[in-house]
């Protein structure tokens, strides 16, 4: 899945204070633009607007321009005071932190209406050419994808908004370091470094990917920010740039600022919150003590591993009763800090791969198995320095050496993990409906993840089979109705497909009888079924290869027209029914003409013009453009283009081949 072709498309952020003398709020779905919940604009402690339809035309007509890179945007509609014009211009920078090519700088255009000043016109100013833009874009894409495919397996287990939240805040603390000088959300995602502000439009961005609802916080007092985040609908403030240490320690991951109330908000002043945070279930919580990586080992608990410092324990944390109890104790170890001294506390870290536990001593690395509750030593230590954490990425370990826990640390490879007992942590289905003709059988295909799991053996079952049977994926209409196909793996994982059963089909045709193409021209032909029926396997054949060439088979017939000559494709469903297509391929068009070659029309007049080949050439592709749609608005682009005078002026109408041979009528509208 790609989370964030994703990131735009289904970009997701809640957003309050954005400047030092500003605040908007804005809360959004898990799919679609943000939408707004909170619908105030506040500026300068005045109400902008209270209307969510006033507010949504504002985001998106400016959103859309600044990602179309619109370098002046017409805004008169909205009457926006010219006081509301910086704020709402940061406002929609941090609602989309994919907006990073455009700068917080804005300029603009007034007028004045009965006294009042009101913005005209927006103007952007772009930090970036269109070409390191759009390759920047691809870059925080592909970098979002690569996070939440990092933090997946933990994401898996997650069945709530509080382990969510929390896999997500320990994933970019560990990922990133703080760093201020060129940094913006795009450095965070690609970089991995950032500040307050990319760290925390970063996470709203993520969270809002599951649904969970936030509100960034802006202090101007401490040019800082923060979020407001909602768990089980309450609001508890989340600093994650205060929980990642600095300097930048791996493995390392503070959570003493993870859902604070207002009132355990310590060292934060200077800000206002359109939602308050009275809850205080977690002020005290045993979490915050927590320096490790929250490690989540089942969906089914609501529980976390992790290392406590303080106590000098792996603790397996209950989220909801707020309850501990000790796994491994570490009381044990020292870490030195000269001779004959030692640092108080345990310095160790916590990661999880295939269900165990790995964490570190001084001198060792071990895993743990919650099941067995039995540690087992993995590796020694003969880099000369002690261990201050653990790490694994892409099934790699790695240990972590430093010379004390105050500086950063390097990471030393230690091995690669075995997949020995990778279970699967998901199954899917290429169909998760269906519908068959009575009598017709259809293969699921299962897929098992991760990849390399041991045990991919796949157990089929039949709602009803009297109506459907399975065995082995294939699946076979018995009867009419609906039933639902079951796939399940060794470790109980499932994925499920509908099939509902239909009549067999009388007869089937094709989208076209007749057809001329040209030599190297492509084409896709349908087939259509009597209604109430059903035929899921529709398969496409040529008559002579040689001529036309097939490049799909199944559903909808693509071929490609290889040299001239006379064939028929020919589709044919489960029961025998059959229909066809003649295909004549005639030589690619060497040039094309239009006719009428111009026109003259009045404003409101309709017109078309058509295509004109050479004899003994062929093109079943035909598209009509018009070079300026306000001038002239095409009506029908295929084969005949036919348009519309919308207003005066000059416009071309051209048509183009397959084989992109064009030409144009030229007209003016009076």
């Amino acid at each position: 899945m790609h989370y964030t072709k994703y990131l735009r498309s289904i970009c997701t952020l809640f957003l309050a204070a954005i400047t030092a003398f500003s605040a908007a709020v804005t809360t959004v779905s898990a799919v679609g633009r943000p939408q707004p919940e909170y619908s105030d604009i506040l500026v300068k402690d005045q109400k902008y607007t209270s209307a969510a339809s006033e507010n949504l035309p504002i985001i998106k007509a400016l959103s859309d321009s600044y990602y179309n890179r619109k370098s002046e945007i017409n805004v008169s509609y909205y009457k926006i005071p010219v006081q509301s014009a910086v704020s709402i211009h940061n406002m929609i920078l941090a609602l989309y932190p994919d907006l990073f090519f455009v700068s917080n700088r804005i300029t603009y255009s007034s007028t004045s209406i009965r006294g009042t000043e009101y913005v005209l016109t927006f103007k952007p100013e772009y930090l970036y050419s269109k070409q390191d833009t759009d390759r920047m874009l691809k870059e925080f894409y592909a970098a979002a994808d690569r996070f939440l495919e990092m933090a997946k397996g933990q994401l898996a287990l997650c069945k709530d908004d509080f382990s969510k939240a929390a896999v997500l805040h320990d994933e970019i603390v560990l990922n990133n370091r703080y760093l201020v000088d060129g940094s913006s959300p795009y450095s965070l995602l690609v970089k991995n470094f950032g500040k307050c502000e990319d760290y925390t439009r970063i996470y709203a961005y993520l969270l809002g990917q599951f649904g969970i609802y936030s509100e960034i916080i802006d202090s101007d007092s401490m040019q800082h920010e923060w979020l407001n985040v909602r768990i089980n609908n309450k609001y508890y403030h989340v600093d994650i740039t205060w929980d990642d240490p600095s300097p930048d320690k791996p493995g390392v991951v503070f959570h003493r600022f993870f859902l604070l109330s207002d009132h355990a908000l310590k060292d934060h002043y200077g800000y206002s919150c359109v939602k308050p945070s009275a809850d205080t279930r977690y002020d005290n919580s045993a979490f915050h003590s927590f320096s490790s990586k929250l490690c989540k080992l089942s969906s089914s608990e609501t529980a976390f591993y992790a290392v406590n410092r303080e106590t000098q324990k792996i603790l397996k944390y209950n989220y909801v009763s707020g309850t501990s109890a000790t796994a491994v104790d570490l009381n044990s170890f020292s870490w030195k800090a000269s001779t004959g001294s030692y640092w108080p506390g345990a310095y160790s870290g916590l990661d999880t791969y295939n269900g165990l536990l790995y964490y570190n001593t001084p001198d060792s690395i071990y895993s743990y198995n919650p099941s067995a509750r039995q540690s087992v030593k993995i590796a020694g230590n003969n880099f000369g320095k002690d261990f201050y954490g653990v790490l694994i990425k892409n099934g790699k370990l790695y240990g972590i050496i430093s010379d004390n826990p105050n500086v950063s640390g390097s990471e030393k490879f230690i091995k690669t993990l075995g997949n020995t007992e990778v279970t699967p942590t998901k199954i899917t289905l290429d169909k998760t409906s269906l519908s068959l003709g009575k009598g017709e059988s259809y293969t699921l295909k299962a897929s098992v993840f991760p990849s390399n799991a041991s045990n991919k053996v796949v157990t089929w079952t039949t709602s009803n089979s009297s109506i459907v049977t399975v065995s082995s994926g294939k699946i076979t209409a018995r009867s009419m109705g609906t039933a639902t196909i079951t796939a399940r793996t060794v470790n109980g994982k499932t994925a499920s497909c509908k099939v509902t059963v239909k009549n067999a089909p009388s007869k089937v045709t094709v989208s076209k009888t007749v057809l001329s193409l040209g030599v190297g021209e492509t084409y896709k032909l349908s087939a259509s079924i009597p209604g109430g029926t059903a035929a899921a396997v529709r398969t496409f054949r040529t008559s002579s290869s040689s001529i036309i060439k097939m490049t799909k088979t199944k559903w909808k017939g693509q071929f490609t027209a290889v040299k001239p000559g006379t064939a028929w494709v020919t589709v044919r469903l489960y029961n025998g029914k059959e229909a066809s297509c003649k295909i004549t391929v005639k030589a690619a068009p060497r040039s094309v003409s239009v006719n009428p070659k111009s026109l003259n029309l009045k404003v409101g007049q309709t017109a078309g013009i058509s295509a004109v080949l050479p004899g003994g050439t062929a093109s079943a592709s035909r598209t009509f453009r018009s070079s300026n749609s306000s001038i002239i608005k095409m009506t029908k682009t295929s084969w005949t283009g036919k348009f519309k005078a919308m207003k005066k002026g000059t416009a071309w109408v051209t048509v183009r081949l397959y084989n992109g041979k064009e030409a144009s009528c030229k007209v003016i509208v009076r």
